[in-house]
């Protein structure tokens, strides 16, 4: 039996079927989204249940305070519904951004979702002033006016405008 060496070492002439194939680049697994999502959802269902604690303890937290304080939850609510649906935004975001598929169109959608959420909580600033979640809850007494209720809206205010930001770098992705 004769083999012939030259088979082995010579490069064949032959072109190759598949010499102008691109390698495409896989996107990295988005856990950053995942876990913002995660922890967005997190946030308003603590949120749900402390609204309705609130609304299920108003009678027994007016008795113990002695005065008749509103504890109205409908801005907070509001809030609570839009952080709900911008945490499952960025959870099918990151899903169809592991499958490489349309995460251009859900970060769009996030977008403007985004600034949706800016003008909500501006209205909610503008109507009941920078303390309105003292006012909601506690109405117009001292407690209600106090300057601490400040620090939710200014909060929800820098984090709306976050959420702005970080959608425009979910755009450029």
């Amino acid at each position: 039996m004769k083999v012939d060496v030259n088979y082995y070492y010579e490069p064949d002439k032959k072109e190759t079927k598949y010499n102008n194939v691109e390698k495409k680049q896989k996107l990295p697994y988005p856990i950053l989204e995942m876990i913002f999502g995660t922890l967005n959802i997190v946030v308003a269902v603590i949120s749900f249940l402390v609204i309705v604690g609130l609304n299920y303890l108003k009678p027994i937290v007016n008795n113990l305070l002695g005065q008749s304080f509103p504890l109205n939850t409908k801005c907070l609510f509001i809030l609570s519904t839009l952080l709900l649906i911008l945490g499952v935004l960025l959870e099918l975001y990151s899903l169809e951004r592991a499958r490489s598929m349309n995460h251009k169109i859900i970060a769009l959608i996030i977008f403007f979702y985004s600034f949706f959420m800016v003008f909500m909580i501006t209205y909610i600033i503008v109507r009941y002033s920078l303390a309105w979640m003292g006012i909601q809850l506690f109405g117009n007494s001292d407690i209600g006016h106090s300057k601490w209720f400040y620090l939710p809206s200014i909060g929800f205010l820098f984090y709306t405008f976050f959420i702005v930001y970080y959608s425009v770098v979910l755009l450029k992705r």
